[in-house]
């Protein structure tokens, strides 16, 4: 909680993703209702990366409908050497499952989709949503920054009526051809894109694996939490962005995304989760969450 709060940031959504196995969504459920305690707001989604997803109570809907904290479905993996390379067909089924638990709960039921390096990119996703009645703003796909190729298909994605993220947390991947996420949101509001679609996301303490030539593990590094704010700065700073712009991807946007009505805008009736950046160096002064200094 001292991270977050440091880092300027109030609300957070814990997802499993590789690892199934030996991390349950009870200790992420855990870790959400601690977290509560400790002043933030704290969110869960049921699933991982493989499919058929693991829940906690059986099934997307249960978790959904009645375990508070979950509001949606993912970090489903495509496009990876890591997912279960799940077909068109499953994903839809899944997406689907997630909006009916969504409905029955008042949630958003958003599926985040995590997306590797693999050429095909977003293409499973808009055959679920060609051939089947699957709304594309029902996914929302993540580490779109992860190459340009990857990121030209994205942009394309919200042209077609679908919502992106941008992860902040990868700059040493830029070598590798990653798109450093204040340049890809940059790049974004040029091509003309809504912002009300566009998220910037810190996978704050998600592992970071390097792999050598052969594919194979090598290290792995803990995401910063702090590389949200960051970015924030660097796309007003570097690339120019009004402020209100470059805070609406890490506020306004995502709390649209995902279905949190009283997050993400300054007014009343709004949780008062706030944070004071200094006039000239946007460096983070203090934080307030839920109206809590």
């Amino acid at each position: 909680a001292a991270t977050a709060l440091a880092a300027g940031v109030t609300t957070m959504i814990g997802a499993l993703g590789t690892d199934d196995v030996t991390r349950s969504h009870a200790d992420l459920l855990a870790c959400a209702r601690a977290l509560a305690a400790s002043g933030l707001s704290a969110y869960t989604l049921t699933g991982s990366y493989q499919v058929p997803p693991v829940t906690l109570t059986g099934s997307v809907r249960g978790d959904l409908a009645f375990i508070p904290e979950m509001i949606g479905l993912g970090e489903i993996a495509i496009a990876d050497h890591r997912g279960s390379q799940p077909s068109a067909a499953e994903l839809a089924r899944l997406a689907s499952d997630a909006r009916v638990g969504g409905m029955l709960a008042g949630k958003s039921g958003t599926v985040l989709v995590h997306c590797g390096e693999a050429p095909e990119g977003l293409a499973l996703l808009r055959e679920a949503s060609s051939r089947w009645p699957v709304p594309i703003k029902q996914w929302h796909p993540t580490h779109v920054n992860r190459h340009a190729a990857l990121l030209a298909d994205g942009f394309e994605f919200v042209r077609e009526g679908g919502s992106i993220d941008f992860t902040t947390s990868t700059p040493d991947f830029v070598a590798a051809g990653e798109v450093p996420a204040a340049l890809a949101l940059a790049d974004a509001l040029a091509a003309g894109l809504p912002i009300e679609r566009l998220t910037m996301s810190s996978d704050g303490q998600a592992s970071l694996p390097h792999f050598d030539a052969q594919g194979r593990l090598v290290s792995l590094e803990v995401a910063p939490i702090g590389s949200l704010l960051s970015s924030v700065r660097e796309a007003v700073e570097l690339h120019r962005l009004p402020l209100a712009t470059a805070l609406a991807a890490a506020t306004s946007s995502p709390a649209a995304v995902w279905g949190l009505a009283t997050k993400g805008r300054i007014a009343p009736g709004m949780d008062a989760d706030l944070v004071l950046l200094d006039r000239d160096t946007l460096g983070l002064r203090w934080t307030m969450a839920g109206g809590r200094l």
